[in-house]
C-alpha cells in the first residue's frame, strides 16, 4: 500500500503548491466571509488527516510512533510546563485592560476589518477557536508526527527537519516576505523541538494556544475599541454607526 507515500507527496508538494496559488489568486476569495474561510481551512486539514488515520489502521502504526507518548516523557513534561507558562504569560499580559486614544482605536479597527481571519463576531470567534483546535492538532500530527516519521529513515533526522519545515511553511502560503520568514522560523523551531523531545503534546498545546489566545485578545480589543469609538462619536454629536 502506497498511501503513506501519496500522503507525504501531498504534504510536501501538492498542499504547499495549492496554498501558494490560492494566495496569488486571493482576489477570487475576497468575497468569502470569515466563517467560510474558517470552514475551508478545517476541510483542508481534515481530508489528509482521514488519509493518515486510514494508513495508520492498515499499516498498524500506533499514535506513540507519531509523538503521542503515554506516559509523557520527562522532556515532554518539561515541554508542557514551558508551553503552559508561555500561554499563561501571553494571556495575562494580552487580556489586561489597556487605554488608547481615538486615533489608535480607529487604526486598530481598520486593521481588524482588513484582516481576513481575525474574528469580529461571537460566531466568528467560536469558529475560529474550533478551527485552531483542529489545525493545531492536524498540522502537528501531519508535518511533525507523520512526515518526520516517514522522512527520517530515508534522509536522516536533519534532512527530515529541513524538508518538513520548508513544506510546512509553504503550506501556509506566501503573503509577503515577513510572513514566509516567520513561518519558516516557527516551522524549524517546532521541528527541532519535536526532534529533541519526541513528544507532540507540548507542541500541540502551543499550536492551539497561541492563535486561540491571540484571537480572544483581538476579539476583546476589537469590541472594546468599537464601543469606545461609538461612544466618542455620540459624545461629539455624530450618530453611532
Amino acid at each position: 500500500m502506497y498511501l503513506n507515500f501519496i500522503l507525504a507527496f501531498y504534504l510536501i508538494l501538492a498542499l504547499p503548491t495549492m496554498q501558494i496559488l490560492l494566495n496569488r489568486n486571493s482576489e477570487n476569495n475576497k468575497n468569502l466571509s470569515r466563517a467560510q474561510r474558517y470552514k475551508q481551512s478545517i476541510l483542508r486539514i481534515v481530508l489528509p488527516l482521514a488519509a493518515l488515520f486510514t494508513y495508520m489502521n492498515v499499516a498498524d502504526v500506533g499514535f506513540a510512533e507519531l509523538g503521542f507518548d503515554v506516559p509523557v516523557s520527562i522532556v515532554g513534561t518539561w515541554g508542557l510546563i514551558a508551553a503552559f507558562s508561555v500561554l499563561l504569560i501571553m494571556a495575562v499580559s494580552g487580556l489586561k485592560p489597556k487605554s488608547a486614544n481615538d486615533k489608535t482605536q480607529k487604526k486598530f479597527l481598520d486593521q481588524v476589518n482588513q484582516s481576513e481571519i481575525m474574528p469580529r463576531s461571537v460566531m466568528d470567534l467560536n469558529l475560529c477557536i474550533l478551527m485552531n483546535i483542529i489545525l493545531g492538532i492536524g498540522w502537528e500530527i501531519l508535518y511533525r508526527g507523520f512526515l518526520m516519521f516517514m522522512l527520517t529513515p530515508i534522509i536522516g533526522i536533519y534532512g527530515a527537519i529541513v524538508l518538513a519545515s520548508f513544506a510546512y511553511a509553504l503550506a501556509h502560503g506566501y503573503q509577503n516576505r515577513k510572513q514566509i520568514i516567520g513561518s519558516i522560523i516557527s516551522a524549524f523551531l517546532f521541528a527541532i523541538g519535536y526532534a529533541l523531545t519526541k513528544s507532540l503534546w507540548w507542541l500541540i498545546v502551543l499550536h492551539i494556544g497561541l492563535p486561540v489566545i491571540s484571537a480572544v485578545i483581538c476579539f476583546k480589543a476589537f469590541n472594546s475599541a468599537a464601543n469606545a469609538f461609538r461612544q466618542s462619536d455620540i459624545s461629539d454629536g455624530h450618530p453611532a454607526a
